[in-house]
């Protein structure tokens, strides 16, 4: 084992898994690694990095999971050469946990922030981590919980998942992983992780990302609220008042709206969110398999966004959640393919 503070030098090249941007995964391979990617790109000033829908400096990649597995985040964990932070709701048994303990036993500083209100379930992570070498603390208690499923690899590249990393979950559920190379998307989160390491305030006054409790609820109505001919929905859960409002507005204007959640008999609240829509005439499915697990909103096929946000009460207004708008035609497409084919293999409520 290598001592603490020597870290290696090594490439962080990804393999080809489903990317949506072709250009992205070339400028990857320019920058040559994650340390010179940073070298490449400080954050900018530029006004568009505080818009949500501004544009970035390097396209976004994702990855639809299940088909995708493990294998975009465990890249990803091994390509670290300085540093990896990570935050998520429940770690889980599986390759991302065994990836984490093999880069903190090499020697990368790796920081894991889990949630404390998942801690029965997360303490035996929190123990095989620590037993490694990384550092982990639990999440800062103004959260109702931390719900991101977020990691910063050396403070280049994030990865930005609506999944947990438990195997369990990588392989039976809906899911998606976004790799963001911006530098001021990046500078954000490291923002975010460090503040929320210290149980601080970060300070968010630009930033493009939608992060509860922050400025999700605001950023998620305004884009449901600017679709004029669709809107598809793929969400975990659907029970936040506004934003049911707000979906029943759009319907009520004449715009096309699907909605595609997670069956009833896991999440209750949906039972509720059916009733509303169907009301409403608003069409509505369920899919079991894989499990609906993913939050994706699409408008209009032009702007989407992808996070860890729940339409729920607590997700948008009191956990810490990390999520994205992207107006980039490859993640549409995937996004927009991923809800036909689930939701032609739905079951209408």
């Amino acid at each position: 084992m290598r001592p603490r503070g020597r870290h290696r030098r090594r490439a962080a090249s990804l393999p080809a898994l489903g990317i949506a941007s072709i250009g992205a995964l070339a400028a990857f391979g320019r920058a040559g690694s994650t340390t010179a990617l940073a070298a490449a790109h400080r954050p900018s000033q530029d006004e568009s990095a505080c818009r949500p829908d501004g544009p970035r400096t390097v396209p976004l990649q994702i990855w639809v999971l299940p088909e995708a597995g493990s294998a975009p985040l465990v890249e990803a964990i091994g390509g670290a050469q300085e540093s990896l932070r990570v935050m998520i709701y429940e770690l889980g048994e599986g390759p991302i946990l065994r990836a984490l303990e093999r880069e903190a036993r090499s020697g990368v500083p790796v920081r894991v922030v889990l949630d404390g209100a998942r801690m029965e379930a997360n303490q035996r992570y929190h123990d095989r981590l620590l037993d490694a070498g990384a550092e982990v603390r639990w999440s800062s208690p103004r959260f109702a919980f931390t719900h991101a499923k977020t990691m910063i690899v050396d403070g280049a590249v994030a990865m930005i998942s609506t999944g947990n990393y438990g195997a369990s979950y990588l392989e039976t559920e809906r899911n998606y992983v976004v790799r963001d190379a911006d530098a001021d998307d990046v500078d954000t989160l490291v923002r975010v992780f460090d503040a929320d390491w210290r149980s601080r305030r970060p300070n968010l006054r630009c930033t493009r990302l939608v992060l509860a409790p922050d400025n999700a609820r605001e950023r998620l109505l305004a884009l449901i609220d600017g679709a004029t001919e669709t809107l598809d929905i793929e969400s975990t859960e659907l029970s936040d008042a506004a934003v049911r409002a707000a979906i029943a507005e759009r319907a009520a204007a004449g715009v096309a709206v699907r909605v595609l959640l997670a069956d009833a008999g896991w999440i209750e609240a949906n039972g509720y969110a059916v009733a509303f829509l169907a009301k409403r005439g608003i069409p509505v499915r369920s899919m079991a398999s894989p499990a609906v697990h993913v939050k994706a909103i699409v408008v209009d096929g032009r702007r989407a966004f992808v996070g860890s946000e729940n339409l729920s009460e607590n997700s948008l207004s009191n956990n810490r959640e990390i999520g994205l708008i992207t107006l980039e035609p490859p993640i549409l497409a995937t996004i927009a393919a991923t809800f036909a084919k689930d939701w032609a293999s739905a079951t209408p409520f």
